[in-house]
């Protein structure tokens, strides 16, 4: 698994001479890509090692650029939620990838200090994710929950659509 500049450069994914600027993208965006990932690229020019290997222009804005592209940040009222419809949420209760796509729309969000959501901030989430489902009960709400709480690798909800 290759984690930042120094691997990519002992890859051969990145020239040595690029390793500063590579580390300057790192520390602000996560970098992996894994062994399987990395048997794919067979230049780092290719369409698959563009797509995961950094590139230091990442780091420029664009005039007219907006840092959260599709409003993520407006529309999340509790970490791990974005609620842009009335009657749907989109629940994010893992905030890492096993591979970073340099185009990610979410890479701001993403990576090895995002994680998981606590217990608190998922219990918040799965409020939003049952509201915006229309279980606006409390009995219902309680039950989606105690659901999500404890069933964390079986979503969506029951009775949200995916």
């Amino acid at each position: 698994m290759i984690r930042d500049a120094a691997g990519l450069v002992a890859a051969g994914l990145a020239p040595e001479h690029r390793r500063a600027a590579l580390e300057q993208v790192g520390a602000r965006y996560a970098v992996a890509i894994p062994s399987a990932m990395q048997a794919l690229i067979q230049d780092p020019a290719d369409p698959i090692g563009l797509q995961f290997i950094p590139h230091p222009d990442e780091l420029l804005l664009a005039p007219g650029e907006d840092p959260d592209p599709i409003g993520d940040d407006a529309l999340s009222p509790v970490p791990g939620i974005v609620h842009r419809y009335a009657d749907r949420a989109l629940l994010k209760p893992l905030l890492i990838c096993p591979v970073y796509c340099r185009f990610c729309f979410r890479r701001e969000h993403v990576g090895p200090d995002g994680g998981l959501l606590t217990e608190a901030d998922m219990r918040a989430a799965l409020v939003r994710a049952a509201e915006a489902a229309g279980k606006n009960d409390a009995d219902e709400v309680a039950a989606c929950i105690e659901w999500g709480l404890s069933n964390p690798s079986s979503f969506p909800l029951p009775g949200v659509r995916a």
